[in-house]
């Protein structure tokens, strides 16, 4: 863990959170060692390294344990975290207790969807079925599903979007395999929350970003700028900018997934995004080259290449998403574009 990641969860830390709902408790995350899961992960155990006694276990459900080495190092030796090998889909072992289930295993690579949607689409469907049918056996505290804001497919332009909007998206589109399936692992926590009275919510998570990003594969236009930013390289543009979105920094993002676990109406969905920083593209490449001056870095546009493994959202929305409901449950973005990125950029120079 290097420094800014460090002192991110230092700051999650100090947030108003009942920390304490965790004591004497068995936690499961699906998909821990990727970008998001992983500060829970931190998260909790630096809250174990700071209360010995805190009874606190940790089982990290995850695909590659050798990412998970590199990602978490020393944590994976404390006796009460278990590394679990996990696919994502089929059953896991009968001796796992848990009080509380994060469930943030998925495939988020757009390049992905077109060359494996069957493996996009099956953990966000069979997986969370098999979890949930854990909680319900169990039962659980608290059971959180990973969505994203694409289940609203091409929404009709208005103010902000709301959890009860809906939009348009083609089932039989391949790409619609990612969008699709979160749809279905919604109505999945809301149907055991209604029928078993499984305390589950859900998250429709917008742009994110942070030191977790894995860097040389992330396509994500963002992730490309960062990884400009970090080489001392102009930012390269591949479309015109025009498009909008809500950028919000991982210590945040994940203040509003532990608040929504400890806070949420079961069988409720939350939008989270920083609609405090709702920037188009060209804004946001502008701002960036701006973080360090003193390297005199500019913003160059260019055509994207006709092999480019980038696979374009058609239907995503060019308006912001509402969080008055994760609001409600005290949560407020605090990092700035300038400061969140900033972080970002330095945490991967410090590792090169």
């Amino acid at each position: 863990m290097n420094t800014i990641i460090s002192e991110d969860i230092d700051l999650l830390l100090e947030r108003s959170l009942p920390w304490e709902k965790l004591e004497n408790c068995n936690v499961l995350i699906t998909g821990a060692s990727g970008m998001l899961a992983s500060y829970m992960v931190f998260a909790i155990a630096r809250y174990m390294e700071k209360k010995p006694m805190s009874g606190i276990r940790l089982y990290l459900a995850i695909r590659n344990p050798e990412k998970a080495r590199r990602r978490f190092g020393s944590i994976l030796n404390h006796p009460d975290v278990r590394i679990v090998p996990w696919d994502g889909v089929t059953e896991l072992p009968g001796d796992i207790h848990a009080d509380y289930i994060i469930h943030a295993a998925s495939i988020a690579d757009s390049s992905l969807y077109l060359s494996k949607p069957v493996e996009t689409l099956l953990p966000n469907t069979v997986g969370t079925w098999r979890l949930l049918e854990m909680a319900r056996r169990q039962p659980v505290r608290g059971f959180l599903f990973f969505s994203s804001s694409t289940v609203y497919g091409k929404v009709s332009s208005k103010a902000a979007i709301q959890e009860n909007d809906s939009g348009f998206l083609l089932p039989q589109e391949v790409r619609s395999c990612y969008a699709e399936s979160k749809r279905m692992g919604e109505n999945l926590c809301a149907s055991f929350a209604s029928e078993y009275c499984v305390p589950a919510f859900a998250v429709r998570i917008s742009h994110t970003y942070g030191p977790t990003m894995t860097l040389e594969k992330d396509t994500r236009v963002f992730a490309e700028f960062v990884r400009n930013i970090v080489n001392h390289e102009d930012i390269i543009m591949k479309s015109d900018g025009k498009a909008k979105r809500a950028f919000c920094y991982i210590v945040d993002a994940v203040d509003a997934f532990f608040r929504i676990l400890f806070y949420g109406t079961p069988g409720e969905v939350y939008n989270m995004c920083n609609d405090e920083q709702f920037v188009s593209i060209a804004e946001l490449a502008q701002r960036m080259t701006q973080l360090f001056p003193e390297r005199g870095l500019q913003v160059r546009r260019v055509s994207r290449d006709a092999g480019d493994s980038y696979s374009e959202n058609k239907n995503a929305n060019t308006d912001v998403l509402s969080t008055q409901k994760l609001r409600n449950l005290g949560w407020k973005p605090t990092l700035s574009i300038e400061d969140g990125f900033r972080r970002t950029v330095l945490s991967f120079e410090t590792e090169q």
